[in-house]
């Protein structure tokens, strides 16, 4: 959970803060060794509750995002003596965009508890959880740094991220966890009928209505045809035909019947969906005669219920019994949201297709009396 929280920080410096802004200076650097020579100095004046680093600097204001797991951790941890202060210091050569690096300090006895305001993105040491998420919500809105660089300087924030720094956290979306998202499949091929040579299965975004898949089967290759002609010599054809195959050139990908085109084509798009592009196709839209969802209902894996009830004959005694089971009502409370332990793949049956055949068929009987046999 996340925080606005206002703090003591540097006073805004507006034309400062836009040089950084312009600069790109997100990371700020290490003190120069005179910067170091005065801070060493001052460090070694008296520290009593009436002079500390604190009050020897100028006075301090503005905001952070803070994630209030580290202010709570941070709490617990802080000490105080008698006839001591609690002071606030932020070390600035730790800065990173939008997170910030505090540390506070018993001037008694100089105990130290440090608090970054932002967790780190898990397995990255030095990139922050905040910079990533800022990151990903300018992305949502249509915008990008220099949007958010302007949110900073209204809120008298940090500066975000330099430019190479945001195309990185751009680039690790790439990286983010696997989405589950609804497409609409279908298949077509070369020509009508169940002789076609070629097929086309293609998955589309119900979302965005972008094509983000598709495959092209073929059951012959041209240049195989072509060169069969040419076989008078067995050995150097098949030497030729190994080197065809094995260059990649070869077109025909597919041995089965025509019609089992749109199947097979479904299985490759979904087995490959999460490497090629880290969705999970969870919600598929197709017409209501397609067999291409049997292919893939399981393929990212299933809880054993639905491995056990969707093998089972619909008609049998024991699955109607389990339709009106509790057991059944759980099942599709547990399922109407994402389950963690079964990725199944639900089929939702295309309206426009479904409006056709309806269509079709009324247009059919208002041609006919009342009284006529439907």
């Amino acid at each position: 959970m996340a925080k606005i929280m206002a703090l003591n920080l540097p006073a805004n410096k507006t034309q400062l803060l836009k040089d950084r802004v312009i600069n790109n200076e997100d990371l700020v650097t290490v003190k120069s060794t005179s910067a170091r020579k005065l801070e060493n100095a001052s460090s070694e004046l008296p520290q009593t509750p009436e002079f500390t680093r604190q009050n020897s600097q100028e006075e301090k204001d503005g905001y952070r995002i803070v994630y209030i797991e580290n202010i709570r951790k941070a709490v617990e941890m802080m000490h105080k003596c008698k006839n001591g202060t609690i002071i606030t210091c932020e070390d600035v050569s730790k800065r990173a965009g939008l997170s910030s690096s505090y540390y506070f300090e018993c001037t008694k006895c100089r105990q130290r508890v440090d608090m970054d305001t932002s967790k780190p993105v898990e397995g990255k040491a030095r990139s922050f959880d905040v910079n990533r998420r800022t990151n990903f919500a300018m992305g949502e809105l249509g915008l990008g740094r220099e949007a958010l660089a302007t949110i900073c300087e209204i809120l008298n924030m940090p500066p975000p991220v330099s430019d190479s720094a945001y195309e990185k956290h751009n680039r690790s979306k790439d990286d983010a966890e696997i989405l589950d998202v609804a497409v609409s499949f279908d298949g077509t091929w070369s020509k009508r009928g169940f002789t076609a040579n070629y097929g086309v299965g293609i998955v589309i975004s119900a979302d965005t209505g972008e094509v983000l898949d598709y495959v092209v089967l073929s059951k012959v290759c041209e240049l195989c045809k072509a060169a069969e002609k040419h076989k008078s010599n067995r050995d150097k054809y098949q030497e030729w035909k190994d080197a065809h195959v094995a260059s990649g050139l070869c077109q025909k990908n597919y041995n089965g019947s025509s019609p089992a085109m749109e199947k097979e084509a479904a299985r490759i798009l979904w087995s490959r969906s999460v490497e090629k592009h880290k969705f999970r196709y969870i919600d598929m839209v197709c017409d209501g005669d397609s067999k291409a969802y049997g292919e893939v209902w399981d393929i990212y894996g299933v809880c054993d219920d639905c491995e056990k009830y969707e093998n089972m004959d619909k008609q049998s005694a024991e699955y109607q019994k389990w339709l009106k089971s509790k057991a059944h009502a759980n099942w599709e409370r547990e399922h109407s949201t994402s389950n963690e332990n079964c990725h199944r793949v639900s089929k939702l049956d295309c309206v426009g297709h479904v409006q056709k055949r309806m269509g079709k068929n009324l247009i059919a009987l208002s041609g006919k009396s009342k009284l006529a046999k439907w």
